[in-house]
């Protein structure tokens, strides 16, 4: 009567055992490579581009943008027929 080990299954098992081992650790490369890139890529400053400001009116050295002159139209006082705002909205519309 031949005695084995638990831990001991012949060669065949402990092929197996070694091939499960390697592919464990190849998959577990592979995913810690992919998390490592991300990582990385996702470390880096976002860079917000500011949209360009749309001019209206350049006079001499003065330059009028949109967001200017929507500032100031909102401060102005307007006559009555204008209490809501959109008629400024449809004149901002018509000028951008």
């Amino acid at each position: 009567m031949i005695l084995r080990n638990k831990h001991n299954t012949g060669t065949t098992g402990n092929l197996k055992m070694r091939y499960l081992e390697h592919m464990i650790k190849k998959k577990l490369f592979i995913f810690l490579l992919i998390l490592l890139s991300l990582i990385i890529t996702s470390c880096g400053e976002v860079k917000k581009q500011e949209p360009e400001e749309v001019i209206l009116a350049r006079i001499g050295d003065v330059t009028i943008s949109l967001s200017e002159f929507m500032r100031r139209a909102e401060m102005t006082i307007r006559p009555v027929y204008c209490n809501g705002d959109n008629n400024l909205r449809k004149f901002a519309e018509k000028i951008s």
